[in-house]
């Protein structure tokens, strides 16, 4: 605590007892500097004070009362083992207990991928897995109506509606296919014959005829212009010549003395043209295959002295081989390359 000084008045006024007034002055000023300084002690005590009960105060609101301790909308009380009383949990009819984990009878876990590991999932026999769908050697799939797509199927696209009939009809009109001597007269019913009639309206069917028992039977394929039954797709199905196949101008791609490969998987024919430049051009045009390829001519032309002309060869191609148009001589230039595939 500070100490003030005191200053003395006198008994009486001017009776020289008291202080000179420089010497009472001074002792005021000095008293008020150590009021001053005691009370900005005081004030910041009284800060302290105050910074000390706000933080009280902040704690004292984030506690909760003890009386909410156990009641409703407070808060749970620990056991001795620091866990939540059952009375103070939520029924556990929405919960499974933790031992049915993995059990029989109980549910199955998830792995890492959130999918339920192969260990829990019942024997995958009699079933087909997804990765067979589609591919060799597994299942076809079926289209928007419940059918197997053509892609899928070992039969080509079916080009005719078919019907069968079980009558044993003789026509006079009727017309039968027998190799080697087609369009045969109906002078004997032969077991196994293809049959083409007329039937109606312009309709044309092709038939197999099957003399085997009474009645006889025939399969009948009904045709159109646009297409020519169950014997193209045999014929398509063995790759034969003639089906879908054009003739195709390959000059740009094409050269002489060089050897090409038929791999259309059907046969060919192959068309080859050249030149003579003037009337004494010599030498011959032809047409080499072989499968090893050897310098065998199949088509050869030769050219006559002082004739100036076309050279032209052509040879059906078996499937697989190898052909070369071959020129010898002088005078002859490549000018026309054509392939009936």
């Amino acid at each position: 605590m500070q100490e003030l000084e005191q200053i003395r008045i006198g008994q009486h006024a001017d009776d020289g007892t008291g202080d000179a007034l420089r010497d009472g002055m001074a002792k005021v000023n000095d008293n008020f500097a150590k009021v001053k300084q005691s009370v900005e002690a005081v004030e910041s005590t009284a800060a302290s004070a105050a910074e000390v009960a706000a933080e009280a105060k902040a704690k004292a609101d984030g506690d909760i009362p003890a009386a909410a301790k156990g009641m409703a909308g407070g808060v749970a009380p620990l056991d001795d083992r620091g866990k939540v009383p059952a009375a103070h949990l939520p029924p556990l009819t929405d919960y499974l207990p933790a031992d049915e984990k993995g059990a029989p009878g109980g549910v199955a876990p998830l792995d890492d991928r959130g999918k339920v590991p192969a260990a829990h999932l019942p024997p995958l026999t009699g079933y087909l897995s997804v990765e067979d769908r589609g591919q060799i050697g597994g299942v076809a799939p079926l289209d928007a109506d419940g059918r197997i797509p053509e892609g899928y199927s070992s039969y080509p696209a079916t080009r005719a509606y078919l019907e069968t009939d079980f009558n044993d009809l003789i026509w006079t009109d009727d017309y039968y296919v027998s190799l080697p001597v087609p369009n045969s007269p109906p002078a004997l019913r032969g077991e196994g014959l293809l049959r083409v009639r007329e039937l109606f309206d312009g309709q044309l069917f092709q038939e197999f005829f099957l003399l085997d028992a009474k009645p006889a039977r025939w399969w009948r394929s009904k045709l159109t212009l646009t297409t020519w039954g169950q014997w193209q797709q045999v014929a398509e199905a063995a790759r034969t010549m003639g089906p879908d196949q054009a003739l195709v101008d390959v000059t740009g791609s094409r050269a002489i003395n060089v050897s090409y490969v038929n791999s259309t998987g059907r046969p060919i024919v192959a068309y080859v043209r050249c030149v003579t430049q003037s009337t004494g051009s010599t030498g011959h045009l032809s047409l080499q295959l072989g499968n090893p390829f050897k310098a065998t001519d199949i088509c050869h032309v030769p050219l006559g002295a002082g004739v100036a002309n076309y050279l032209t060869v052509s040879a059906i191609i078996p499937p697989g081989v190898q052909y070369m148009g071959y020129a010898f001589g002088t005078g002859l230039t490549f000018d026309l390359w054509k392939e009936y595939r």
